[in-house]
């Protein structure tokens, strides 16, 4: 499986995770968001950043949350496009994700955004 056949992307820029879904077979719509499960780490790009970020969530736990962790290998994201979602919200992991390490390249319109 190459890089571009990936589910989720998650970067993170100036406090917001940047998250891209695409629509693999894999990917779910589970009630307010998306879930992906059993999946290898060509499923799921993190850059560095937002892995390091990831890291501080470890152990949280919420009712509402914007990001899940449940296992290594299941992610639910609160959301079925892509989305960015502040480091305020609430994140639960319960473990870290199996995943590919990758660059933190943002689209610019994305950062321009963020920049206001």
């Amino acid at each position: 499986m190459t890089l571009n056949q990936h589910t989720y992307k998650i970067s993170y820029y100036k406090g917001h995770f940047v998250i891209e879904i695409r629509k693999t077979p894999k990917l779910q719509n589970v009630g307010t968001g998306t879930l992906i499960k059993n999946y290898n780490n060509s499923d799921v790009l993190i850059s560095y950043d937002a892995l390091n970020e990831l890291k501080k969530y470890i152990g949280k736990k919420s009712t509402t949350p914007a990001i899940e962790v449940v296992n290594k290998n299941t992610i639910w994201i609160a959301s079925y496009t892509n989305t960015i979602i502040s480091d305020k919200e609430d994140i639960c992991l319960y473990d870290l994700p199996i995943c590919t390490i990758v660059d933190n390249d943002i689209d610019i319109n994305i950062k321009n955004f963020l920049d206001k």
